[in-house]
């Protein structure tokens, strides 16, 4: 009862009262007069206004006062303002536009180079696509470089390891190849694909097939491996075994990622009388670890940071000349 008390008193502070009074006062004052001229209809008209006016004006004094209503309020404001709940409700097309008016060249940008914002446009659809993507992790790499006698040529011999995860519609496939840059084609040994429940399905080298196409205006040979049957797993294990040739002296060996990738360690080592003549990385705006051993033998290349598509290692192999 005290409660509700405090209740009413809270609620009818601010000239709540004058404005019901004036209310009540315009209407009976309307239904004495039968017969209103027009300013005398204007003036009711203006003083029920007035009061209803004063009535709202003190609930939202009262509301405003209310330690419940402001805390409500910081509530909702948070929401929006900083976890942005109601993006997540927006249509693609909509989150594009939102970002645009968030990420925007400035107007000094604007005089130096009119379509800068192109470039800016470019970057938010990419930011955007990302959600169609599958990434990866743990992308690891061993690499063989050693003399095959039956073809007369060094060869790299890679196993690749990583865990890929998909995105909002699944597994893409995986796309595995070779340049066409070399005399001698390479081949896939194999490729194993390993769920989550230790189940394991393995490609052999004589089912998966190498078909020609240009890629990055280059002649390869890649081959696919559909995936949509896995879109139940929440990720799958992925290893690989490769092998490419060179030539007779020497070997240019490179791996590309091909999806966005978290970390990235590629591991070389020669047999024989073969070294690692030069290595390059190349990739935005990454920062990679390289470690040379003195012999030039073998050869560490890693990264602990996401990667783009597109980053890649490429490194030159040679067998040492014969002293005279």
């Amino acid at each position: 009862m005290e409660s509700l008390q405090k209740f009413l008193k809270r609620f009818f502070l601010n000239y709540c009262w004058i404005g019901i009074i004036v209310i009540l006062l315009t209407i009976i004052v309307d239904l004495n007069l039968s017969a209103q001229t027009l300013i005398q209809r204007i003036c009711i008209e203006l003083f029920k206004t007035i009061g209803i006016s004063i009535v709202v004006a003190s609930v939202f004094s009262w509301a405003s006062e209310s330690s419940e209503f402001i805390d409500k309020i910081q509530k909702l404001l948070k929401t929006i303002v900083v976890k942005r709940d109601f993006l997540s409700n927006l249509d693609s097309e909509s989150k594009m536009d939102a970002l645009k008016l968030i990420i925007q060249p400035t107007i000094s940008e604007k005089k130096i180079y009119a379509n800068i914002e192109d470039y800016y446009d470019f970057y938010i659809k990419q930011t955007m696509e990302i959600v169609n993507k599958n990434v990866r992790s743990d992308y690891y790499i061993n690499a063989r470089i050693f003399f095959d006698s039956d073809k007369q040529a060094l060869a790299c011999e890679q196993t690749i390891n990583y865990r890929l995860y998909p995105h909002s519609k699944g597994f893409e496939g995986i796309k595995i190849g070779f340049t066409e840059s070399n005399i001698l084609n390479g081949f896939v040994s194999y490729v194993r694909i390993y769920k989550q429940n230790n189940g394991v399905e393995e490609i052999k080298k004589d089912d998966i097939e190498l078909k020609e196409i240009v890629f990055d205006g280059v002649k390869a040979l890649i081959a696919s491996i559909d995936l949509s049957k896995y879109s139940a797993e929440k990720q799958l294990t992925i290893e690989i075994k490769t092998t490419d040739y060179g030539f007779d002296h020497w070997i240019s060996a490179s791996i590309q990622a091909l999806i966005p990738t978290d970390g990235l360690t590629y591991r070389v080592h020669c047999d024989d009388d073969i070294e690692i003549i030069s290595s390059d990385t190349f990739g935005q705006g990454v920062q990679f670890n390289i470690d040379k051993s003195e012999d030039n033998k073998e050869l560490t290349v890693s990264t602990f940071q996401w990667i783009n598509e597109g980053t890649g290692i490429s490194i030159i192999a040679s067998r040492k000349k014969k002293e005279d």
